[in-house]
Order: C-alpha cells, then sequence, then structure tokens
C-alpha cells in the first residue's frame, strides 16, 4: 500500500464543494501526483461531478464505486454520496442504484448510499487535511473535516480479507457514514 497525503508535492486540495473527493481520487487512484505513483485504479465513467472507480486487481473480481460528489443531500457541498457495485453500465446523477448490477449499500438498505463528509463547510476556499492508503485492491480515505478538531473522518472501499481466499467473489466493502449534514463523528 502507498501513503498519499495532501501535504505531499503537487497533491490535489480538498474543498467542500462539487467534485473535490473526484479532484482527489483521480489523482491518487489514476493518475498520479509529484513523485507518488497512482494506486493502479481505472475510471470507466464520468461525468460533471461524478465518477465511478474500478479497482485495479488482475485475476479478481473488479468491483466499481460510484461517487455523486454534487451536492446530493441536505449536507449540500460538505458532502458526496458513495455506492459500490459488482458492474457498472453509466454514471448518473441518481441514487437509485440505476447505474449497474448488484449494489452495495442496496436501494433497501440505504436509499441515498453512504455518506461522505469532507468538509464542515461548503465552500472551495478552505483546504481540508486528508491521508489515503491505499493500493489497487482496497483504499482507505481520512479527511480532517474540521467539524471536531483534530478528528478524521474515514471511509473506505475495497477488497477485505476472507477466509475463502480468492474464490470468495463477494469480498469487497464500502464504509461510510449514514447521517447526511451531521458533523458527528460517531455517524
Amino acid at each position: 500500500m502507498t501513503l498519499y497525503k495532501s501535504s505531499d508535492a503537487s497533491a490535489p486540495v480538498l474543498y467542500g464543494a462539487n467534485g473535490a473527493v473526484i479532484t482527489v481520487l483521480d489523482a491518487v487512484l489514476v493518475n498520479s501526483y509529484g513523485a507518488k505513483p497512482a494506486a493502479g485504479w481505472t475510471k470507466p465513467f464520468a461525468a460533471a461531478n461524478l465518477a465511478s472507480y474500478r479497482q485495479g486487481t488482475p485475476g479478481a473480481p473488479q468491483y466499481y464505486l460510484k461517487i455523486r460528489d454534487d451536492a446530493p443531500g441536505v449536507g449540500a457541498a460538505k458532502e458526496a454520496r458513495i455506492r459500490g457495485f459488482e458492474s457498472m453500465t453509466a454514471v448518473t446523477a441518481t441514487d437509485n442504484a440505476a447505474d449497474g448490477l448488484d449494489p452495495f449499500p442496496t436501494v433497501a438498505q440505504d436509499a441515498d448510499g453512504s455518506i461522505v463528509r469532507k468538509s464542515a463547510t461548503a465552500d472551495g476556499t478552505t483546504a481540508r487535511p486528508w491521508i489515503i492508503i491505499g493500493d489497487q485492491r482496497t483504499f482507505y480515505f481520512c479527511i480532517l473535516s474540521g467539524d471536531i478538531a483534530n478528528a478524521y473522518t474515514v471511509w473506505m472501499f475495497g477488497d477485505i480479507f476472507s477466509y475463502k481466499g480468492a474464490s470468495d467473489t463477494g469480498r469487497c466493502m464500502i464504509v461510510g457514514r449514514v447521517l447526511e449534514n451531521s458533523g458527528n463523528d460517531a455517524q
């Protein structure tokens, strides 16, 4: 795994603005920045403030992560919504999981998907420190959102260890928040 930080040379800046999470993930997962190599993911679908990323693990299930970073809920640009898919055919500004097959969380589990809290403020001027630990299978995204002093919010997407080994094709996990527009780090 590689450690990526907002303090790295040429690192992208994370704001409470539309598309900010996508800007960071593009640099870390797909494109690289400064001396940091990309984690080896692909970006098969994109639209304005929307993106899907696909794991870059050869010979293993390659799940998709959908990011909706267009101020989708009551948290406005302070938050983005995420959902995983086994396969995708598009990326749209909807939360009904119509962009692909076998979504997780399912719409029955969470109609809006999971929440990523990126900032306590909705603006393009307050930079938020971030750390990502990731590789071609999994990443953990830690954000110092400003809601609680010195407390990072963390979300993740990717493969988990399975006692079934490589035969477990459902070993992908998504972790995000359940409440929108909440500065409570326990949510």
